[in-house]
C-alpha cells in the first residue's frame, strides 16, 4: 500500500456528536416509507379538511455569496412538518428540523415557516407555489472539538409538486449571518411524505 490508509487520511467527522443526527436520519427515512392508512376513493371519500402532518428528507447546498462565489458546503437535512388549510388554496405550513454537513461536520436546527398556494390541480398531480422564511442554526467545528455557533435568516421560493402522499420541492433560498451580515445561496431539494 502506498501512503497513509483512507481510514486515517481523512478527516473524523461524524464522530460522537454526529452519530445522533445520522441516526436521526436515518429513522426519518425509515418513518417515510411506512405506508399511509387506505383510504375510500370516489366522490364524497375526500377526507376532511386538517391539519396533515409530514416527515421531510432533502439535500442542499449553501454557497457564499458575500465574498466572491464560495462553497460552504452540501448539507443533508431531516424535518417535520404540519400543513394547516386556510381559505380556499392557502395554507400555511410550519416545520423544524435538523441539517447536517458530512462534508465539514457543520450541523443545525431549522425553523421554517412556508405560506402555500395551490396554483394549478390536475388529476393526479398537485402544483403549489411555496414563499418561505426560515431561522437556521448553524455549528461549525473550530478544531478544537468545539464549535462555533451562528444563526442565519432567509427567505426562499420553489414549487412543490404533490402525488398522493408524496411531495418534490426544489427551491431556493438566501440567507444572512445574523451576527456578521455575510449572504449565502442555497438550492434545495427536498421529498416529503404525509402521514
Amino acid at each position: 500500500m502506498i501512503g497513509k490508509p483512507a481510514s486515517t487520511s481523512r478527516p473524523k467527522v461524524l464522530g460522537r456528536r454526529g452519530l445522533p443526527l445520522a441516526a436521526l436520519a436515518m429513522l426519518g427515512f425509515l418513518v417515510s416509507l411506512v405506508p399511509a392508512p387506505a383510504r375510500a376513493e370516489g366522490p364524497g371519500s375526500e377526507p376532511p379538511p386538517g391539519v396533515t402532518p409530514a416527515v421531510t428528507i432533502g439535500v442542499l447546498e449553501v454557497v457564499g455569496a458575500s465574498h466572491g462565489i464560495e462553497h460552504f458546503g452540501i448539507y443533508s437535512t431531516l424535518g417535520f412538518s404540519a400543513t394547516v388549510p386556510l381559505h380556499g388554496p392557502w395554507a400555511i405550513i410550519p416545520s423544524v428540523g435538523l441539517e447536517f454537513s458530512p462534508e465539514f461536520g457543520n450541523w443545525g436546527g431549522t425553523f421554517y415557516l412556508t405560506l402555500d398556494r395551490v396554483i394549478h390541480e390536475g388529476r393526479r398531480v398537485i402544483v403549489t407555489l411555496d414563499p418561505y422564511v426560515g431561522l437556521i442554526h448553524d455549528a461549525a467545528p473550530d478544531g478544537s472539538g468545539d464549535f462555533e455557533h451562528s444563526f442565519l435568516a432567509g427567505a426562499g421560493v420553489g414549487p412543490s409538486f404533490v402525488i398522493g402522499r408524496t411531495t418534490l420541492s426544489p427551491s431556493v433560498g438566501v440567507y444572512a449571518n445574523l451576527e456578521t451580515g455575510d449572504v449565502a445561496v442555497s438550492p434545495t431539494l427536498l421529498f416529503s411524505v404525509s402521514f
